[in-house]
C-alpha cells in the first residue's frame, strides 16, 4: 500500500462543494480530516471538519455514496472531551473509520456470509459423509475377513479334534489287535 501524503485546503467560496470520492477510511485530527482513498493515497484536508459542516466539502465512499457529517462527527470520541474542546483543536481526534454501509447492504452482506458458511458446512458434511462411508466399507470388509478367518480357524480346530479322535481310535484298535 502506497502512502502519499497530500495536504489540501478546503476553503471553497464557490456554491458547489468540493467533492472527494473513493474514500476507504477517514479520521479526524483537530479540525483537519485525513482521508485515505481505496488506492492507498492519504490526503489531509485542512479545516476539513469545519468545511464539511459548512457544506463546502462533500465526501463520498468507494460505492459513491455521500459520507454524512454525522458519521464523521460520531467517530470523534466526544465522551473523552470537556467543554474546553471548542478552543483546543488538538483535542479533537478520532480513530480511523470506514464509511457506514446501509442497512440493506449490511443485511445482504450477512446473508451472503451465511450462504457462504452454509455452503462450506455442506461441503464439509459431504466430505465427512464420504469419509465415514469409506470407513464403514473398510470396516465391513475387515469384519468379513475376520469372520472368514474365524470360520477357517474353527474348521481347523474341528479337524484337529477329529484327527485326535481318529488317532485315539486307531491307537485303541491297534492295541487291541496287538493283544490278540
Amino acid at each position: 500500500m502506497t502512502m502519499k501524503e497530500n495536504t489540501s485546503s478546503t476553503d471553497n467560496t464557490n456554491l458547489k462543494p468540493e467533492t472527494i470520492s473513493d474514500i476507504k477510511s477517514y479520521k479526524v485530527r483537530g479540525f483537519d480530516l485525513i482521508v485515505t482513498t481505496s488506492n492507498g493515497n492519504t490526503t489531509t484536508l485542512k479545516d476539513g471538519l469545519t468545511n464539511l459542516v459548512l457544506g463546502n466539502v462533500e465526501l463520498r465512499d468507494t460505492t459513491g455514496k455521500t459520507i454524512n457529517q454525522d458519521h464523521i462527527i460520531s467517530s470523534i470520541k466526544t465522551y473523552q472531551l470537556g467543554l474546553d474542546t471548542v478552543y483546543l483543536a488538538d483535542k479533537l481526534v478520532s480513530d480511523e473509520s470506514t464509511p457506514e454501509t446501509t442497512k440493506d447492504e449490511s443485511e445482504q452482506q450477512v446473508k451472503d456470509t451465511f450462504a457462504d458458511i452454509n455452503k462450506a458446512l455442506e461441503e464439509s458434511l459431504q466430505q465427512k459423509i464420504k469419509e465415514y462411508e469409506e470407513l464403514l466399507k473398510q470396516q465391513t470388509t475387515d469384519l468379513k475377513e475376520n469372520i472368514q478367518l474365524e470360520k477357517n480357524e474353527q474348521l481347523s480346530q474341528k479337524k484337529e479334534i477329529i484327527d485326535k479322535k481318529a488317532k485315539q481310535e486307531l491307537s485303541k484298535n491297534l492295541s487291541l489287535l496287538k493283544k490278540r
